[in-house]
């Protein structure tokens, strides 16, 4: 994947973590949507705000975590989580749900 080759590229010898992931599937969703907006007319301004949100709220496409899409209320299908252990002062995923599998 591209993704993964240019973070591996950007940050060598880091792990990519959970969060990460489903920070560049929300970027990418936003990203996606504001395009969408873009390419009905050409025009990128602040009052196209509106469009953008229900663009976002339409969306649904598969991403790295599985299909990313959102509900009437704009709250994602199907959420991820991690659920984190603390040890002294280290954290440990020790689940991680939501996802497709």
């Amino acid at each position: 994947m591209i993704a993964v080759a240019a973070y591996k590229s950007t940050f060598p010898g880091e792990l990519i973590g959970y969060y990460d992931v489903l920070a560049y599937d929300a970027a990418t969703a936003l990203i996606r949507s504001a395009a969408r907006v873009v390419a009905d007319d050409g025009t990128c301004s602040a009052d196209r705000r509106a469009d953008v949100i229900r663009a976002l709220d339409a969306h649904s496409a598969s991403s790295t975590a599985g299909t990313l899409s959102f509900d009437e209320h704009g709250d994602a299908e199907f959420p991820t989580f991690v659920v984190h252990q603390v040890t002294g002062r280290e954290w440990r995923p020790v689940y991680l749900g939501g996802l497709d599998r």
